[in-house]
């Protein structure tokens, strides 16, 4: 159950923003897939991305060959239970922080590992 104490982990993108004091990597002109999909989808809903539903599923599961697109596991013994969206902007010039968090709502409902997803034609 998600409650106001829960302890959040993060899942890292290789080129994506994540850690507010990891410094944005230069990557021009290659660009990483997956980082640059999921920006767009986050700008849209999950219908519209529907193969964000079957990453979800695979990050509910702990697939290991997913973890080749993303920078880091923090679930490593066991897979997690919830996800929890944030959206992020710059911090001022001079803050530590190179990024801002920001809570925005629900992207996904709260999906658990058990969840059976269907292509539909």
């Amino acid at each position: 159950m998600v409650t106001g104490n829960t302890k959040w982990k993060e899942y890292e993108f290789k080129a994506k923003p994540g850690d507010p004091n990891r410094r944005p990597p230069f990557v021009a002109p290659y660009q990483p897939r997956i980082d640059w999909q999921i920006w767009f989808a986050a700008m849209s809903s999950p219908a519209e991305y529907p193969w964000t539903l079957h990453f979800v599923w695979k990050l509910l599961h702990n697939d290991l060959a997913l973890f080749s697109l993303i920078a880091n596991n923090p679930f490593p013994s066991a897979a997690p239970t919830f996800e929890h969206d944030l959206s992020l902007r710059f911090g001022r010039l001079g803050d530590k922080a190179w990024w801002k968090r920001e809570p925005v709502g629900e992207w996904l409902p709260v999906l658990s590992a058990d969840i059976r997803i269907s292509h539909v034609a």
